[in-house]
């Protein structure tokens, strides 16, 4: 398991992907919630990275309901307990042959739940 301050730094080429997915997204803003790079809209969060301390390179995000069975069934997908109203999954992006384009979907499409307040 790699060490989860290695995760959080600035540099982390992950963390830096991510970022630049979130901040992509029209009025998206990055701030400090729990000791976690989290990415908001209208001031609600929408995403957040490494949020597992089994996964410390991962994304956590809100999935599309309809979607949470299909996605739970990919090994890259993290169950959560809870972690508001809406239920979050996690998505590991440590591995060499991560699906960038998946995940780049899975934030907008939580981006797009949080915006709409769905």
């Amino acid at each position: 398991m790699q060490d989860a301050r290695t995760a959080y730094a600035e540099n982390n080429p992950h963390l830096v992907r991510v970022r630049s997915i979130c901040l992509d997204l029209e009025g998206a803003e990055e701030t400090d919630r729990f000791s976690r790079h989290t990415f908001c809209v209208t001031g609600e969060p929408f995403a957040s990275f490494g949020g597992d301390p089994d996964f410390p390179y991962s994304v956590l995000f809100i999935p599309d309901p309809a979607a949470v069975d299909e996605l739970l069934g990919n090994p890259a997908a993290i169950a959560l307990s809870q972690l508001s109203e809406r239920p979050w999954l996690g998505w590991n992006v440590q591995p060499a042959g991560t699906d960038w384009a998946r995940v780049e979907a899975l934030l907008a499409g939580s981006y797009e739940l949080t915006l709409t307040g769905l």
